[in-house]
């Protein structure tokens, strides 16, 4: 590979590449959490160009005939129009799982400085009392990357919901707009009393957004943050609720790929003193998107959170039901200590941590007070091998039991 002027002078080729992701060797192997902009040239009359984060780094010393030295890089910022262009090579290709160097010979990859930060989040415009389309908003919720979720009041009948709204900025982004539409279709696939309810979905020329149902508790991050470690009496029911609404999603065919405290609301219930309810399917997927290659997987996806995403969805390698397995771990694990499972001094350490060691056990941070048969099953869940981790949620509820 011969690159174009740059900075770092890369001699970088890509083994696989995904819609969202790829697998560079070559020099320089840079450090977890650079970022760089890409040019890649797939063929005479298509190029692709987008900002790219190194998520993981092999080193020689690491490397085998089978799993070579280099990195695995994500797409940070690619447009729609680039997007549909990679979707539709990638669909050319013989299979999405494998891409040999043949199939992708004509790579060239390219660094940049990187670009000026997004612009503002224009959304923060909407006030207090504007109207969108029958709602008007009463106050904002909270934010995320994609969008904001705010208290809204349906003008007519007084019923007060959450409308997520996706950003100005990605309202004629294709992929965004996609992500909206699959949380809102998946989630009314699914019939549990612990998925949030979407009852709307409106598109008009200035605003896209989601209207669900109301929830008022904190998620479990908050929970966490402000009182620390949960005691057993709660984390067991907790835990069983999870598993349950877990097994309901695997049954429906859908993989969530974003278990964290951050997307679990525990809220007032005549039922239960810690209901749950299970957020943010933005990044789930059917398994009929799945690789047909791979028995109930799917490749190609690096996307998640580290510290709760298991090492394959970060490596973009195939995910199934145990991917969110591990995410019930690291769940789990922060109930129990208030801690992610690795220590890591940022996300990138996290990352690499996650990819090469084992993890620690629960009690290994609060010593005595952990059941035996608790602790070993957080390890297990947290397992860097799908295979020897639970094969489902019904699996570890069943251990859960044995606690309470």
């Amino acid at each position: 590979m011969v690159p174009r002027t740059s900075t770092l002078r890369p001699e970088w080729s890509t083994f696989n590449i995904s819609e969202t992701g790829m697998f560079v060797s070559g020099s320089p192997l840079l450090r977890p959490g650079s970022v760089v902009d890409v040019g890649i040239t797939l063929g005479p009359s298509l190029e692709i160009t987008s900002r790219v984060e190194v998520v993981w780094t092999r080193g020689q010393p690491d490397a085998s005939r089978n799993r070579p030295a280099g990195m695995g890089m994500r797409f940070l910022g690619i447009d729609a129009r680039m997007h549909a262009e990679l979707r539709a090579y990638l669909a050319q290709l013989p299979t999405r799982q494998g891409n040999t160097a043949a199939q992708v010979a004509k790579t060239v990859v390219e660094a940049r400085p990187p670009p000026p930060p997004p612009p503002a989040d224009v959304s923060r415009a909407v006030q207090k009392g504007a109207k969108l389309g029958r709602y008007t908003i009463v106050d904002r919720i909270g934010s995320g990357g994609m969008g904001d979720v705010f208290l809204a009041e349906h003008t007519l009948l007084g019923r007060r919901v959450a409308l997520k709204l996706l950003k100005e900025e990605h309202v004629h982004d294709r992929a965004a707009l996609r992500r909206l539409y699959d949380e809102a279709r998946l989630v009314n696939q699914i019939s549990h009393d612990s998925i949030v309810q979407i009852t709307d979905l409106v598109v008009e020329d200035a605003y896209v957004f989601i209207v669900m149902e109301l929830l008022v508790g904190q998620n479990l991050s908050e929970v966490l943050l402000r009182g620390g470690p949960l005691p057993l009496s709660r984390i067991v029911p907790i835990g069983q609720q999870i598993c349950s609404v877990l097994d309901a999603v695997h049954r429906a065919g859908i993989v969530h790929r974003d278990l964290k405290p951050q997307n679990i609301m525990l809220v007032r219930h005549t039922l239960a003193p810690d209901f749950v309810k299970l957020l943010d399917f933005g990044i789930a997927k059917l398994r009929s998107a799945m690789a047909p290659d791979g028995p109930e997987t799917m490749a190609g996806e690096v996307v998640g959170s580290p510290g709760y995403t298991a090492p394959e969805q970060l490596n973009g390698g195939p995910v199934d039901a145990r991917t969110d397995i591990y995410s019930l771990g690291g769940v789990l694990f922060a109930m129990l200590t208030a801690q992610l499972p690795f220590k890591a001094s940022g996300w990138a350490e996290m990352v690499v941590r996650q990819m090469q060691e084992p993890p620690r056990p629960p009690s290994s941070v609060i010593g005595k007070g952990v059941p035996k048969v608790l602790d070993e099953l957080v390890v297990r869940c947290l397992d860097r091998d799908p295979n020897k981790r639970p094969a489902s949620a019904a699996e570890v509820a069943a251990v859960l039991r044995q606690v309470g």
